[in-house]
């Protein structure tokens, strides 16, 4: 009696972990994809900024200033850099993290697989030995199973409250940019028929000397 409820119980907290066990790989893959999009995102950004800094370097050369426009927008560069490395990083540890929560499950089902077939070894051979076995590689399972959870639900908890904290970024950012006074202008904010305005002045008129 007790071995069948022993190996039933098994059977059913194996299940449980192999549907978890499934999910974090799910989950590690998708984040590692995330992760690599980011990256690939940065060099992208990072092509951008070399451009603006051979721009930059052109103008300094021919004793040109380079205008504002430029310097903010390559400023804006390194800061979005900055962000962009810092969330492919953060996906990179999510998915070595849940990784390392899918090999917790699968050693689980691992023990209750063997735990489960020992507890038949033992109905047939009527021999307590193996079901004592059995119990014991359960009990290891059971713990595997239990320290995955409290690791799931703690990577959980950390990813949510990151995922607010780049909810607020943006924010601040923008309250940033207010507060300095910046602007960047549209082809809208230019009235129709109007040409844009120039960084350089204008040019001034020749003075004809009187005669």
């Amino acid at each position: 009696m007790g071995v069948a409820l022993s190996t039933a119980l098994f059977a059913a907290l194996a299940a449980i972990s192999s549907l978890i066990a499934g999910g974090q790989a799910n989950e590690a893959m998708r984040s590692q994809i995330e992760s690599s999009d980011q990256w690939n995102y940065y060099q992208a950004k990072s092509i951008k900024s070399n451009l603006l800094d051979t721009k930059i370097e052109m103008l300094t050369a021919l004793g040109h200033d380079p205008s504002p426009k430029d310097l903010a927008k390559r400023k804006d560069y390194e800061v979005s850099k900055d962000e962009i490395a810092a969330d492919a990083k953060a996906k990179q540890a999510e998915a070595e993290t849940e990784l390392a929560n899918h090999e917790r499950m699968a050693t689980a089902v691992t023990m209750f697989q063997v735990a489960i077939a020992l507890g038949a070894i033992a109905v047939l051979t009527k021999l307590r030995l193996f079901w004592f076995v059995s119990m014991t590689l359960g009990a290891l399972g059971a713990y595997a199973f239990a320290s995955g959870l409290v690791a799931i639900s703690s990577a959980q908890g950390s990813a949510t409250q990151t995922s607010s904290k780049r909810v607020e970024a943006p924010v601040h950012a923008g309250n940033a940019a207010e507060s300095r006074g910046g602007r960047t202008d549209s082809p809208s904010d230019h009235h129709a028929g109007e040409p844009p305005a120039s960084d350089s002045p204008a040019p001034k008129e020749a003075s004809v000397p009187a005669r």
